[in-house]
């Protein structure tokens, strides 16, 4: 529960009719063998993730989308205050995101309806209940995932060091590339899901193609119910959530 812990919202100001929020850093006990990245490795990524989702530079995490249109809610954006302003001082320099009405309706549009969804952080991933399904199990992730991960790297202005502690991580996984069945798999989702999922789904799409096209066919381990429910509903896919 690193990446829960390690990224926390705290309101601390209104000005001019807005609240402004400032995303922080905590200090918390590190387990040694939950993780190579330490907590604020984990904290500066989730913090530079909800930051772009917030100033509408990636729709591709609906869940961080949900949370960020529930603190709007919460506060009374468009009838007690103008807007909440995200804050953080990070590698790169300070930080400032506004949400206001337009914003908050822009978060909503990601997040879509989020019926199965925890409101109450960001980091909702029900950590125990999914390594409980995942024990003594051989790990796999998608070229995909990989990209995904080393985007919010980049974009969080990590170091060398950071970076090798991301790649000793990978390497505990078996990563599945994009092979020429790969690829026809995920043009045939493509055209039949092309614009029914939240943000595009292209990763998302190249994850479900990459599972039924192993010599055995792989189940999807995921906390996205709702889209790759979407995609299973129509697909030969089997989702793995402790929900399910």
């Amino acid at each position: 529960m690193l990446i829960e812990q390690a990224a926390r919202l705290r309101l601390v100001a209104i000005e001019e009719g807005s609240v402004v929020g400032v995303l922080e850093l905590p200090e918390i006990e590190r387990d040694s063998e939950a993780s190579d990245l330490d907590v604020t490795t984990l904290g500066e990524l989730a913090l530079g993730l909800t930051l772009d989702v917030a100033s509408g530079a990636t729709d591709q995490y609906p869940d961080v989308a949900h949370v960020l249109a529930g603190i709007a809610d919460e506060v009374g954006i468009g009838s007690r205050y103008e807007a909440v302003v995200f804050e953080h001082e990070g590698p790169k320099g300070r930080r400032e995101v506004r949400v206001d009405v337009e914003a908050r309706q822009r978060l909503r549009d990601i997040a879509g309806p989020r019926a199965d969804r925890r409101e109450d952080t960001v980091a909702s991933a029900r950590h125990e209940e999914f390594g409980a399904l995942l024990q003594g199990h051989v790990l796999a992730v998608s070229f995909a995932t990989v990209g995904d991960l080393y985007y919010g790297a980049v974009n969080a202005a990590w170091g060398e060091r950071r970076l090798r502690a991301l790649e000793q991580v990978l390497s505990r996984y078996v990563i599945l590339p994009a092979t020429r069945a790969v690829t026809e798999k995920w043009g045939s989702l493509y055209a039949r899901f092309k614009g029914r999922l939240q943000g595009e789904g292209i990763n998302d799409l190249w994850i479900a193609a990459c599972a039924p096209a192993q010599p055995e066919p792989l189940p999807i381990v995921t906390g996205n119910i709702t889209d790759f429910g979407t995609i299973a509903s129509e697909f030969p896919l089997t989702i793995v959530h402790p929900d399910l």
